[in-house]
């Protein structure tokens, strides 16, 4: 069980639970939400399961961490796929923690966690918020970091305008004593974000916004979203807040990585729909998703080779309807000509094999000599290799290969590397099948 000493905060938490407790009865957190995003999530969503929050910030400290049931679950995929036994499998899995082991602070803050659970959906007790939240902050006075966070997270989804200006102090009083450590939990900089840019608990600051902002967005991907929501969030304000300096195609990742968070998630599949102006449900959708995103990230994107080699990559997914051979070409051009390694190999590949082209192997050798004058050593490899060897259609050069080998050599050597340069069959490369 994380623990963090916010002693020095408890006291205005105090003062502001007391706020709460007169409100709640009033602005139960069942209540439906008024401000802009919050609503329109809500609305189309039919609330927000806030079931998903209580159950990631009330964790068992016999767990090893919230993690644990996807770990096992990966783990006994891969136990079925190496054909392993009962016996085998059980040496393999890790073992959870004894009551013995566990803290007993840890394990006081999780009973007190429980009881607070309790108390917010009534669950063999009469429902009673106001002491649900009361409890919580007993968890925060016992050191508990998850109860920390989880307070003004649960309180931003309360209806009670109070409850979240008071969330968004805390937010703050978080990031104040955090300082510049950013990785922490994308909700408080999110919900700051949120809360500056459109004014919801705290005064209109667009300064403000922005810097919370970044700290989201850098580590948005990587965290815990409930329903979804945060990704909502974020890329609504991408869309809507011009100062934000973002694009369509971030706002679109968002979207698109807030309904992996919940496959149902329609607020998300609905904004989605929007930017691709398309009249399709979003179950028939292949790659249009990926497309506009990589689009508007070749737009602008100062250095945009790796989205068009995306680009390149999506439209040559024979299986999809979007397939298309000379749109995958035309930005596999472009993407190697803007420097990206892999385009700069697979182009003279693709001419030499005839995937998505017509075989030309007197153009392919063009390509690889092209490239690997650009110091791409990869394609040195298979240029060399060409040249020693041969391939259909493609006739050896002994007299150039020598030459090449030195200098391919003396290039391999200044990267560090030791030894013989590999054979193209050597190198453990992402081959696609066509």
């Amino acid at each position: 069980m994380k623990k963090f000493n916010y002693l020095v905060y408890i006291t205005t938490l105090g003062v502001v639970s007391a706020t709460y407790a007169e409100n709640i009865e009033k602005a139960p957190c069942f209540a439906p939400q008024t401000a802009p995003i919050f609503k329109e999530f809500y609305e189309l969503n039919k609330g927000y399961n806030q079931k998903l929050l209580w159950d990631h910030y009330v964790q068992s400290p016999t767990d090893e961490d919230s993690n644990t049931k996807a770990m096992h679950q990966a783990l006994n995929i891969l136990f079925r796929q190496l054909g392993l036994s009962e016996e085998q499998k059980q040496q393999m899995q890790p073992t959870p923690k004894q009551a013995s082991e566990v803290d007993p602070d840890g394990l006081e803050i999780y009973n007190l966690m429980v009881n607070a659970q309790k108390l917010y959906y009534g669950d063999q007790v009469e429902i009673d918020q106001a002491q649900a939240f009361e409890v919580l902050l007993d968890a925060v006075k016992k050191g508990s970091a998850d109860a920390y966070i989880f307070y003004p997270v649960l309180n931003q989804h309360c209806a009670d305008p109070a409850r979240k200006e008071s969330a968004v102090s805390i937010f703050h009083s978080i990031e104040k004593h955090m300082g510049d450590q950013d990785d922490y939990p994308t909700p408080i900089w999110a919900y700051l974000s949120y809360a500056y840019a459109y004014g919801i608990g705290a005064e209109l600051d667009e300064q403000k916004a922005l810097k919370y902002w970044k700290k989201a967005w850098r580590i948005y991907s990587l965290q815990f979203d409930a329903d979804g929501f945060i990704g909502f969030m974020m890329g609504q304000m991408a869309e809507q807040k011009p100062y934000l300096k973002s694009h369509l195609g971030e706002a679109m990742n968002y979207y698109k990585i807030a309904t992996r968070a919940n496959e149902h998630n329609l607020p998300a599949q609905q904004a989605i729909l929007r930017l691709l102006k398309t009249d399709k449900k979003f179950e028939d959708l292949t790659y249009e998703i990926e497309i506009f995103e990589e689009t508007e990230n070749a737009k602008h994107d100062q250095d945009p080779k790796s989205a068009y080699f995306n680009l390149s990559e999506l439209y040559a997914q024979k299986q999809s309807k979007i397939y298309n051979p000379q749109l995958a070409m035309t930005w596999l051009e472009k993407a190697a000509e803007a420097g990206h390694e892999r385009a700069q190999l697979n182009l003279p590949l693709y001419y030499e094999q005839g995937n998505l082209i017509k075989a030309d192997p007197q153009k392919a050798m063009e390509l690889y000599q092209k490239y690997y004058e650009q110091d791409n050593i990869l394609v040195g490899i298979y240029f060399l290799d060409r040249l020693e060897n041969g391939a259909k259609g493609i006739t050896k050069n002994p007299m150039k290969a020598k030459i090449v080998r030195e200098d391919l050599t003396q290039k391999y050597r200044a990267l560090g590397q030791t030894g013989k340069i590999p054979k193209p069959s050597e190198l453990r490369l992402m081959q696609r099948m066509y």
